[in-house]
């Protein structure tokens, strides 16, 4: 095994890979109903053992803005933090945490919530009943944090934003109604 974020590139005489195991044509997004069970749990299974302890409460807010994409940041994300750090949540931007120390985040989670984003593919070291709220726009057709919910037996709830005008999307493409949140949260 090599690590590609180490040595970005290789020459070998021989190289092992494998096809992918649910993706097969089309868009990705459209596969992720193709994702089978045995990958997630394998995941789980292979890295759980590794979680690294770091501070984190029973329900945490994953924090895009760290992300260098637009897309699916939430422009009110201050009103939002304030409003989940009142309500006993934890703040995390995994960006700034190791691959084990997202593990445990996710696992010792009792209640997580944040924009739709690769973080939540940690969603695979959560333990059943963890309720999750995605937020996400009403045109990102991805269903696979729903998908990986099904599998792991979460409590998923997809909370749907209205997508914006153009000229709306200065920092993001989300708005979240506060209240409506916090009705979620009950």
């Amino acid at each position: 095994f090599i690590n590609s974020k180490k040595y970005r590139h290789i020459e070998a005489d021989l190289v092992f890979a494998t096809a992918h195991p649910w993706y097969t044509k089309g868009h990705m997004v459209s596969e992720a109903k193709n994702l089978p069970a045995w990958a997630i749990n394998w995941v789980s299974k292979t890295f759980l053992r590794h979680k690294k302890k770091s501070r984190c409460k029973k329900k945490i807010f994953i924090d895009r803005s760290e992300s260098m994409f637009k897309h699916c940041q939430i422009i009110n994300n201050n009103e939002v933090k304030n409003n989940l750090i009142k309500m006993g949540f934890s703040i995390h931007k995994t960006g700034k945490m190791s691959f084990f120390e997202q593990i445990y985040l996710f696992s010792n989670a009792k209640v997580i919530v944040g924009a739709h984003g690769a973080a939540f593919t940690n969603l695979v070291f959560c333990n059943p009943k963890t309720k999750i709220i995605e937020i996400i726009p009403k045109s990102n057709p991805s269903t696979v944090n729903k998908k990986i919910s099904k599998i792991k037996n979460l409590n998923y709830f997809r909370f749907i934003i209205k997508d914006l005008k153009e000229s709306e999307k200065i920092t993001g493409d989300i708005v979240v109604n506060i209240g409506t949140l916090n009705k979620k949260l009950k």
